[in-house]
C-alpha cells in the first residue's frame, strides 16, 4: 500500500502535473527516527532535520505503465503501476483530478479495494482538506484473509523551511494525512481478531521534483488481545540526493555490491543474482560474485541478490 503522492506547487496549489509516469524511479534512504517527532511537530514552520543518519541501504520505487506489469488485468481501470522488487505491484488510476490506489498484488498477498483508496484530489491548496473512506479484502497464502477498512483525512496547513544536512529549502509545503485503519482477520470464515491502527503521515514537497523530500509515518496500534496501545515511528525516509553529506550505515554499494569503472559488477559473496531493466525484464540471471556488464546498453538497471538463507537485497546501478 502506498501512502504518499506527488504534486507541483503553483501559487500554493497542488496539481497532478508532476505525477509519476512510466519510467520514473523514486530512490530514498530510510533514516533513524530518534528524536524526529519533536521536529516534525514544530509549529514555527521551520523543520530542522540537520542530523539525519540512514539505517540501511537505499531503496527505490519504480513506476511503469500498468499494461507492462504482470497483474494489470486484475485491476480494471489501472493505468499506472509501481514496484520495489519486480515481484509485488501497486496499481493506480491517475487522472487530471485524482490519484487513486486500486490495490496490490504479488504471489503471496492480494489487496483489492472494494471502493478505491483515493490518495488525493486535485487541485489542492493551502488550507484545503478532503476525507476518503475505503475497504478491501486482503488474501494471503496461509488460508486466512483480512477485511481492511480505513478513513483518511488529508490536509495542508503550512508552508515553511525544511533543513536537511545544514541546507535550507524555503517555501516547502507540508501535507498531512490522518488515517484510521481496522483489520479484521478471519479463519474458516469467522472473525478471529481485530487490529486498529491510527496513523499520521507527514510529507514535505519542494514543488519542483516529483516525489516528497521527506516522509514521516507515526502510528499507534492495538489488537483485540491488548489493553494498551503500541506507538512509535513506523518509518522516516529521505530522498537520496538530500543525504549526500550525511553519514550512512550498512551502505548497500560498499557492503554487498560494487560497480567499477570498467562496468564489472562485484558482489561480496556468492549470490543468486538477477538483473532487470526498467521494463521489469530479466536481462541476465546467474550465481556468483562477479559479472562483466560492459556489453549492456547504457542506462539504469535493478540488481536483485539472494543469499543462501533466501534473504533478498536490491540495488539500482547505472551502466555508463
Amino acid at each position: 500500500m502506498v501512502f504518499f503522492c506527488f504534486f507541483k506547487i503553483n501559487a500554493q496549489v497542488l496539481d497532478s502535473s508532476l505525477a509519476p509516469a512510466n519510467g520514473d524511479l523514486y530512490t530514498f534512504y530510510n533514516v533513524d527516527t530518534t528524536g524526529a517527532w519533536s521536529m516534525v511537530n514544530d509549529t514555527s514552520g521551520i523543520w530542522n532535520f540537520n542530523s539525519l543518519t540512514s539505517t540501511g541501504p537505499s531503496s527505490y520505487i519504480y513506476y511503469l505503465n500498468a499494461s507492462s506489469s504482470p497483474y494489470d488485468t486484475a485491476f480494471a481501470g489501472a493505468n499506472l503501476a509501481s514496484t520495489s522488487d519486480f515481484i509485488g505491484y501497486n496499481y493506480f488510476n491517475l487522472s487530471s483530478d485524482s490519484f487513486v490506489n486500486l490495490g496490490f498484488y504479488n504471489p503471496n498477498l492480494v489487496i483489492k479495494y472494494l471502493d478505491p483508496f483515493k490518495v488525493f484530489n486535485f487541485p489542492f491548496g493551502l488550507g484545503s482538506s478532503f476525507e476518503d473512506s475505503c475497504s478491501s479484502n486482503v488474501f494471503n497464502n496461509l488460508g486466512s484473509y483480512q477485511l481492511f477498512t480505513s478513513k483518511t483525512t488529508n490536509y495542508c496547513n503550512k508552508v515553511g523551511t525544511l533543513i536537511i544536512g545544514n541546507v535550507s529549502f524555503n517555501n516547502v509545503m507540508l501535507v498531512r494525512s490522518s488515517q484510521k485503519i481496522v483489520y479484521t482477520t478471519f479463519f474458516n470464515g469467522q472473525p478471529y481478531y481485530y487490529t486498529t491502527q491510527l496513523g499520521e503521515i507527514y510529507s514535505w514537497y519542494d514543488g519542483v521534483t516529483k516525489f516528497p523530500m521527506v516522509d514521516y509515518f507515526y502510528v499507534r496500534s492495538n489488537n483485540s488481545w491488548e489493553t494498551t496501545w503500541t506507538e512509535g515511528a513506523y518509518y522516516m525516509r529521505v530522498r537520496n540526493y538530500l543525504l549526500t553529506d550525511v553519514p550512512k550505515t550498512n551502505a548497500f554499494s560498499s557492503d554487498r555490491l560494487f560497480l567499477d569503472n570498467e562496468n564489472v559488477l562485484h558482489a561480496n559473496n556468492d549470490y543468486a543474482i538477477q538483473i532487470y531493466d526498467l521494463s521489469g525484464r530479466v536481462v541476465t540471471s546467474f550465481r556468483g560474485c562477479q559479472v562483466n556488464l560492459s556489453q549492456f546498453d547504457k542506462g539504469i538497471y535493478i540488481v536483485s541478490l539472494t543469499d543462501h538463507s533466501s534473504e533478498q537485497f536490491t540495488q539500482k546501478i547505472i551502466v555508463k
